[in-house]
Formats: structure tokens, sequence, C-alpha cells
């Protein structure tokens, strides 16, 4: 027999409790009208009372980022990531049950003038047999949201706040949200330049009132499911890395970039102005790019990476390419599905994979250092290759970290092998721990 010892952990998993319980009957009401949200409400307190306990109930058709007072509770953006991502849930046929988050915000409310923000996107709501699949996934109509905040003050008096667009507290916008292209696959298109520093405080600057409109109802409410609260885990960060090595390699120019629907260019146009995105991002490829700086992060999994960079020009387009291998000359290779895995009808309209994996970032400038985090995409990656430094421009390890996202589910079980002829087995657990984790997605 093989001299080894083996140790095994095996737990069972904790049941999950949905945080603060269950609401109670819903109050709010669907808006929509852009994809940023500002909601704004007093919070009057009485000499000694304070705030018990409150409990904002959340949902989106799409997928939301959502903050109270600045701080984030879901979603990436500006700053470091914070809280869960790609909410709420996926739910297999939204137009029967819909899923809805409860976040505790009982310690970031304050007397006075409270901020709810939110930012919407596509996530999984478009491939669904819903009215916004296909080319109807870039429609104001497969962008809405709907909160209730309940609080119940120290005194016993309660009140609540909801998403209405009567009340006049909230507004949106389109033009004024950084993240003007979303996808939850093919990737995410991010301008720092548009940012609206403290958006979602109450003691931020001004709001460009140009960029803002009232939200208004959402008509197509009456399409969705019932409400249904979400119990399992919620998709987050549970691990990051920094990179093995950095080195440079041939610039590859985006080589395969996919539309995101079976139209033509033209159709795209006439659809949306998003699509124009999609037209510019073609073009980047041989666009003055000399080199690729490749980050090499050593553990194939599933997310995507945080970016921080100081000092560049504004206006600097950094465009990162997400891939589970190199080709032969170093450059991120990721052109997975060539053109005519889908049938001829979709091979009209591609110039590659069918996961375009890519992200663009444009810089803020000003010097300061600017930091970012995708919210509504994830990309199969252990390579990043980024395009677009100036050729003086030298990464630092610091410059990306990648971020494994999964389900937060707890390992309950491991095994580990000592002796050197079976340390191969160790390999092939973990190699199975980050396969499981990386396909585990609202499970």
């Amino acid at each position: 027999p093989v001299p080894a010892w083996v140790a095994f952990r095996v737990a069972l998993p904790p049941m999950q409790r949905p945080t603060g319980g269950a609401s109670s009957a819903w109050q709010g009401g669907w808006i929509f009208g852009g994809t940023q949200l500002r909601g704004e409400f007093p919070l009057e307190l009485s000499e000694g009372v304070q705030v018990a306990s409150a409990i904002a109930y959340v949902s989106g058709v799409g997928c939301f980022s959502f903050s109270v007072n600045g701080q984030r509770l879901a979603g990436g953006g500006e700053g470091e990531p914070g809280g869960s991502f790609l909410d709420p849930g996926f739910s297999t046929v939204p137009t029967y049950r819909l899923l809805y988050r409860a976040f505790d915000v009982t310690t970031l409310l304050r007397k006075g003038s409270n901020v709810v923000g939110a930012r919407l996107g596509q996530c999984k709501f478009g491939y669904l047999r819903t009215f916004c699949e296909g080319a109807d996934a870039w429609k104001p109509a497969c962008r809405a949201f709907v909160l209730q905040l309940n609080v119940k003050l120290s005194n016993g008096q309660g009140m609540n706040f909801t998403s209405s667009a009567d009340s006049g507290a909230w507004r949106v916008t389109t033009e004024g949200n950084p993240v003007f292209y979303a996808h939850l696959f093919h990737g995410e298109m991010y301008d720092a330049r548009r940012e609206q520093p403290h958006w979602d405080e109450p003691d931020g600057p001004p709001l460009v009132e140009a960029l803002w409109q009232p939200a208004v109802a959402y008509d197509r409410a009456g399409d969705l499911g019932a409400l249904s609260l979400m119990t399992m885990p919620a998709i987050a960060v549970t691990e990051r890395r920094s990179p093995r090595r950095i080195y440079q390699a041939p610039a590859a120019g985006l080589r395969s970039v996919v539309n995101p629907t079976l139209l033509s260019m033209q159709q795209q146009r006439e659809t949306s102005e998003q699509f124009a995105v999609l037209e510019s991002w073609r073009k980047l490829e041989d666009a003055g790019v000399a080199k690729t700086w490749v980050f090499d992060f050593g553990q194939n999994w599933a997310g995507f990476a945080t970016l921080k960079v100081a000092g560049l020009p504004a206006g600097t387009r950094l465009t990162l390419r997400y891939g589970e291998v190199t080709a032969k000359d170093g450059s991120v290779f990721n052109a997975y599905c060539q053109a005519g895995c889908a049938g001829p009808s979709f091979a009209d309209d591609m110039l590659g994979n069918a996961a375009n994996q890519t992200d663009v970032y444009i810089v803020r400038g000003g010097g300061a250092e600017e930091t970012y985090t995708p919210s509504f995409t994830y990309h199969g990656f252990r390579f990043i290759g980024v395009e677009g430094f100036p050729d003086e421009f030298r990464p630092s390890p610091d410059t990306l970290t990648a971020l494994w996202l999964r389900s937060d589910l707890p390992t309950n079980g491991h095994v580990h092998f000592s002796d050197d002829r079976l340390r191969l087995l160790n390999s092939l657990q973990t190699a199975v721990i980050y396969t499981q984790g990386s396909n585990l997605h609202s499970i």
C-alpha cells in the first residue's frame, strides 16, 4: 500500500436565510426612462429617536447595481467593487417569477436627506423568452427598477420609501451613465469622462441638470412575473489574484467582435444609438496600438479584473481582452467560436467568436488614480491582454487584479494527499473546485 495520509473534511451547508426577512406587500412601483437612477428622500427623526431597522427590497428588469448614500451594496463601476454582482439572481421565466434582493441598510441611513442610486444592465433577461429577446434587448422597456425601503424607528413607528414616478423624488439619465455598453458575455464599455462624482450621495456637488429627467412609470410591469425573494447565495467576488507575470506581445487589435443580435449594422443603428459603439469597437484594430501588455494570473476562472491607472491622458482607450489561452506569439487568444458556428445568418454578422470577452475603459484623466471594475459582465480567463497604454507606460502588478466571481457558496469538502506520488490528485482537486465555482452563477 502507498504510505500516505489522506485528510477529508465534509460539512453540511448552512441554511440560507434572506437578510431582514420577507417584506410586506409591495408598494414600490416599477420605473424606467434611463440606465442610471437616483432617488432622494428625507428622514425626519425626533430627538432621541433612531433607526432601529431598515431593509431595502430591490429588483430590476435586467440587473442592477445599487447604493445607499454612496455606499455600494451591489455592482462595480468607479472605485473598489462592493457587495454582490449581477443582481437579482437568475430566474428561468421572469414573466412568471422575478427575483428580488433584500439589503440591510440600517447603518447607512441618516437624519435628513438620503439618496438611493442604481444602474441597470441587460444580464440574462435578454436571453429568455420575454419581450426583451434579441434586438429588443436594447429597447428602453428592457431596463426597469423597483425598490421598497421599509424603515422601523426606535419609537415603534415605521415608514416606507418606494420607487415611484409620481413622487418627483426619482430622476434618471442614460447620457450621464459612464456604462454606455454592457453585455453579460461580450463585455462592458465604460467612459470615465461621463462620471458625475458623488452623484449617489446627498451632499454631492450639483448634478448636471441637462443630463437628468424625471423617472416615468414602467409600461411593461404587467408583463413581469410575481416578485419572489431571492434565497440563493448572491454572486460575489470570492478570491483575488495578482498577476504572476506581465509581458509584452504583438498587438492583436480586436480580432473578434460580435454583434449581440442577428441584425445588420444598419438595422442596429436604427434600433439604438448604443450600437454605434460596436462599429467603433470594430475600428480599433490597428488604430495606432503598438503593443499589448499581457497579464498572466496563473489560474483559469470566471470573473473579471479591477483596473487601476494614474497619469494617463483623458480619453485614452484601454481595451482589455480576456482569454483562457495565448496564441503562439504570446497574445491573448479568445476566438473560440469562428464565424459559422451558429449558422449562416449568424455568421454574416460576426467577425469572430460568440463571446467577445472584451471590456473597454476610457480614461477620465487629471492625474489622480482611477479604479474601475465591470458591473454587468463576466468572462472566462487566465490571461488579459491590455491594448492602448502609451509607449512610455509600464504596468505594475497593481494595474490589474483578477477577481473570481461566482455564487458565494461555502466549500464544504476538502481532500489532501501528502505523498508526493499523489500530488497530482491535489491538483485535480483544485481544478475541480475552480471549474465548479466558475460555472456557479445564481445557483
